[in-house]
C-alpha cells in the first residue's frame, strides 16, 4: 500500500468534510425564512442538517486520527489484536483502526 496516496485520499475525504461542515454552519447561521411556508420547511430539515454536521464531524476526527497514525507509523495495524488492516477493508475505510475480525 502506498502511504502518500492514503495520505491524499485522507487529506481531500478531509477537505470535502470541512466542505460540508461549513455550508451547514453557513445554513444554520442564515435564520429563518421570513415566508412560513418557507419557515415550516428548514424546520424541517433542521434535524437532517444537525444530523450530517455530526455525521461529518465524527468522520473528520477519524480523518485526522488516520492521519496521525500514518505520521507514527503506526497505520494500518489494528489498534485491537496489533495485527495488519487488510488492504481492501483501508481502500473501502482508510481511516479502519481494526481490522476486520475485531470490528466485528
Amino acid at each position: 500500500m502506498n502511504l502518500s496516496s492514503v495520505e491524499n485520499v485522507l487529506v481531500e475525504k478531509r477537505k470535502e468534510l470541512t466542505r460540508r461542515v461549513e455550508s451547514v454552519d453557513r445554513d444554520f447561521r442564515s435564520g429563518w425564512d421570513p415566508d412560513s411556508s418557507e419557515r415550516a420547511v428548514e424546520m424541517e430539515n433542521e434535524p437532517v442538517l444537525t444530523e450530517l454536521r455530526r455525521e461529518a464531524s465524527e468522520e473528520l476526527l477519524q480523518i485526522e486520527q488516520a492521519l496521525e497514525r500514518l505520521r507514527k507509523g503506526e497505520y494500518g495495524v489494528c489498534v485491537t489484536c496489533g495485527n495488519e488492516i487488510n488492504h481492501d477493508r483501508l481502500n473501502a475505510v482508510p481511516y479502519a483502526v481494526e481490522c476486520i475480525n475485531c470490528a466485528n
